[in-house]
Order: C-alpha cells, then sequence, then structure tokens
C-alpha cells in the first residue's frame, strides 16, 4: 500500500541527509522481503568488509574482526519491519558499534516488547489533518495552495484514496 513507501521515502531522505556525518552506512529497504539467514550473512559480510578497508594491517581469517565495528560510527537503515522476530536475529545492535551510531528502523506493526530488541525512542509520524492534506494536493495539482470549489469532489477521493499520505498526495496531483 501507500504507507510502505511513505516510511521508505521518509527513511531514505533521512538517511540522504545524515548519512555523510558516519564512517560506515547502510540502508537496508524492505527487510520483511529477504530471508532471515540472508540478511544476517549480507549484513555481516557487508561490515566486515567495511573494517577490511577501514584497517590497514586487517587479516579477514581472524575471528575478531567484528571488533573493528566496534570502533566505526555506523549509521544503519532498516526499512519495513514486520515483526520482533526479524529484529532479534540480526547480528547487530546499537552498542556493537562506535560512539555515535545510530539503527533506525521502519516498520508500521506496533510492537509489543520494542525495549526487548533495543529500541530507545519511538518516533511516530504526525498524520496530517483535512485542511493539510488539500493544501498539499493542491499544491501538487494545481501549484497553488487553495483549489477551486469545482475540485472539491476530486481532492476528497485523492486524499480518500491516499490515507492522508503525503508521498501519495503528491503523487497523485
Amino acid at each position: 500500500g501507500w504507507g510502505g513507501w511513505e516510511d521508505y521515502a521518509i527513511a531514505k531522505a533521512l538517511y540522504n541527509q545524515i548519512s555523510h556525518n558516519f564512517e560506515v552506512k547502510k540502508f537496508v529497504p524492505d527487510i520483511q522481503d529477504r530471508e532471515e539467514d540472508y540478511l544476517r550473512r549480507e549484513l555481516l559480510l557487508f561490515f566486515r568488509d567495511q573494517v577490511k578497508r577501514k584497517a590497514h594491517n586487517f587479516d579477514s581469517t581472524r575471528k575478531l574482526w567484528w571488533e573493528g565495528v566496534r570502533c566505526l560510527k555506523v549509521l544503519l537503515i532498516l526499512d519495513n519491519a514486520r515483526s520482533e522476530r526479524e529484529l532479534e536475529v540480526l547480528p547487530v545492535t546499537r552498542e556493537g558499534f562506535g560512539p555515535g551510531s545510530i539503527i533506525i528502523i521502519t516498520t508500521r506493526t506496533k510492537h509489543d516488547r520494542p525495549h526487548a530488541i533495543g529500541v530507545n525512542h519511538i518516533y511516530r509520524v504526525k498524520e496530517m489533518d483535512y485542511n493539510e492534506c488539500v493544501e498539499l494536493f493542491s499544491w501538487s495539482a494545481f501549484n497553488k495552495a487553495t483549489p477551486e470549489r469545482s475540485f472539491s469532489g476530486l481532492i476528497n477521493y485523492a486524499i480518500e484514496y491516499s490515507d492522508g499520505l503525503p508521498l501519495a498526495l503528491k503523487v497523485l496531483g
């Protein structure tokens, strides 16, 4: 649905805006579509390669290569997690990275035990009210804040169809 695109757009925009502040950065879209073992391996190989690039005398056979990640400031964004199980099997925690590291997880599912999987803060996107939806759609469709009254039926339909999500309103406009 539209909601998945909205979460993705917000997460990707945030990634693009702040990623330059991190030594290592990774954006993983749609983790719900990946098998747990595949995602775990993908992340392990990615971080091993990052440590290899950053370290001058890296020995890939060393079992302690993961310790090198603890020295790196990391931004990791995991998009579209469906269940706590998907997050519990991941080989990473924020404490496993260097100071200032951030892990961001987008989800449309309200988790029962967010702190059990290491969540420190939950940010809920504020839904737009009807007037904000009308104005956003109007700017996208008509290049002005207030639409003609003759378009009110079309605008109401667009707002209902999009569930009031900003990205959907822009696309429909």
